[in-house]
């Protein structure tokens, strides 16, 4: 059997109690709160991994296999917008049935122990036609995406719908939804979003919290504590005009650094030329810092197709993580396929009336996801997965680490001077993060790279091109402590302990002062047992 095959085996093996675990000790209903860190669940630290699937893209007979694999695929939360433009394509009919049967999908989430996010709108983007705007609305001479009373008094009717769906199921009714968005990418003053926010709540909406994309900048401040705001990024974007390969600032995703944000999402229609960064919002540091849009994937219109490698994924993923975000959410984690339309196609196309910048295809919206449009596993599906087991596993000990950043922030595309890495630190324990990889750009090799963290120093390392991993320091195991591992650490449970080899660097571990070179990778029998926890490794070359 090649070896990434045994690999994915067995890190099939240890997801599959981490789906039993879940489903065993759901949390629904327990209290949720949230600090500058992370989210908090019933008490403890988590960092979640949140997977976005349209519900109206999918066959409806198909809910219940494709959550589980979102599952089974380390992801922790579901995601999914709820397109206007799906259930009342007609003014005043609203169709709930078949694939746009959003309680059914919930229900599933539900028995499938998958908190849910949902990102009602108004307005959505997600490709849709107009956004997800219905074609009748704009009939109505009022102003979109702001507070006209014509047209927030359309948007509290269709928040009502979408109430009526959601009923008996919010987190507090010991349901999954336990969080929503309002509109998205919205760029003009906060009380539009307020208002929206106002209006859920006087409908029924009582949940454990609230977000709002933190791309671009709102023109007026969001009062702290109103939504939190989440971020993203992409290693390509079929927006940009150009059809020249590498063009934009994407090249930036694969840079650890302070900035939360991207001037890179959605450069057809933001400017990003006006837009300041964090050092402006005095309240972001006090925010848990979370993505809801990194790229599994994109999307391709007829002008520009970029094509996404599995390692973009992970490189882009692994430095958020880097950078300190403690909860990754995937756009998109599973790709669908546009329900048809009665009155016309339901893409995003230069003939409609609002969001016409580009042409995408009738039909499919794949976006090369981790899960495909018909639910196939893509590369970037099986490489992503060490690094959820990791979330799951790690992140309590992770959640309230600060991220230190040795290494320039400002670096220029392709710039290749210096090993690219970043800490993870409480003080007493670290994780070291190292990305020697960008898009497109083949960087060199780095030798005798000297990393330290809490004082302790790893053995010089080589970093072969392309090498996206972390190392774990003062790692504490019972009653023992990994003093540090060249090796990136996947999963901790049943007693057992399971590390990746990755790169090709020497896995050379010192565990209580004591320095263990393990010459031959398993993921079968122990290299070592430290205070009754049995230890792996396993490789990927």
């Amino acid at each position: 059997m090649p070896i990434r095959t045994f690999f994915i085996a067995i890190v099939a093996l240890v997801l599959t109690s981490t789906a039993t675990a879940q489903e065993s000790d759901t949390p629904f209903g327990k209290a949720v709160s949230w600090d500058r860190h992370s989210l908090i669940i019933d008490g403890r630290r988590v960092c979640p991994v949140m997977g976005e699937i349209h519900y109206s893209r999918v066959p409806a007979d198909e809910w219940q296999r494709e959550v589980r694999k979102m599952r089974e695929g380390g992801v922790t939360i579901i995601a999914t917008y709820v397109f206007w433009n799906h259930i009342e394509e007609q003014e005043g009919v609203f169709r709930w049935d078949g694939q746009r049967d959003l309680r059914r999908f919930l229900e599933i989430c539900r028995d499938e122990a998958m908190p849910v996010v949902l990102r009602m709108g108004p307005w959505c983007h997600g490709e849709a036609r107009n956004g997800g705007l219905p074609e009748w609305l704009f009939a109505k001479e009022c102003k979109m995406r702001s507070q006209d009373s014509t047209f927030l008094a359309y948007t509290k009717r269709l928040y009502r719908q979408i109430f009526a769906q959601v009923q008996g199921l919010q987190w507090k009714d010991g349901g999954p939804v336990i969080a929503a968005q309002f509109d998205n990418e919205y760029r003009g003053p906060a009380a539009y979003l307020l208002a929206l926010k106002h209006a859920a709540l006087d409908i029924g909406f009582d949940l454990p919290f609230y977000t709002r994309t933190g791309w671009p900048e709102l023109t007026t401040p969001m009062p702290f504590g109103e939504m939190l705001p989440l971020y993203g990024d992409y290693a390509d974007g079929f927006w940009d005009k150009s059809t020249d390969e590498g063009v934009g600032n994407y090249y930036k995703a694969f840079n650890f650094k302070v900035f939360r944000s991207s001037t890179a999402i959605g450069t057809d229609f933001l400017n990003y030329t006006q837009q300041g960064t964090d050092s402006k919002q005095p309240t972001t540091t006090d925010y848990p810092y979370f993505t809801c849009e990194l790229g599994g994937g994109m999307a391709t219109a007829y002008h520009r197709r970029p094509f996404i490698y599995a390692e973009d994924a992970y490189a882009m993923a692994l430095v958020k993580l880097g950078s300190g975000s403690n909860l990754l959410g995937y756009y998109m984690y599973h790709g669908g396929t546009n329900p048809e339309g009665l009155l016309h196609t339901m893409n995003e196309c230069q003939t409609s009336p609002f969001t016409a910048n580009n042409d995408l295809p009738v039909c499919t919206y794949d976006f090369q996801a981790p899960l495909g449009e018909f639910g196939q596993a893509y590369p970037q599906y099986y490489g992503l997965r060490p690094l959820h087991l990791f979330m799951h596993d790690f992140g309590e000990l992770l959640a309230p680490m600060e991220a230190h950043f040795p290494c320039p922030q400002d670096l220029k595309r392709g710039e290749d001077t210096a090993l690219r890495w970043a800490v993870r630190s409480d003080g007493a324990h670290a994780f070291i993060f190292v990305n020697n990889y960008e898009r497109f750009v083949p960087l060199t090799t780095k030798r005798a790279v000297e990393l330290e963290a809490c004082g302790v120093k790893l053995p010089r390392l080589t970093i072969p091109s392309g090498t996206m991993t972390f190392f774990p320091v003062n790692l504490p195991v019972g009653r023992s402590v990994i003093n540090y591992a060249t090796a990136q650490p996947v999963a901790w449970r049943d007693g057992k302990m399971w590390f990746e080899q990755k790169g090709g660097i020497d896995a050379q571990f010192c565990i209580d002062g004591k320095v263990r070179k393990v010459r031959r990778a398993s993921a079968v029998k122990p290299f070592a047992t430290i205070d009754g926890i049995a230890l792996y490794l396993i490789t990927t070359q």
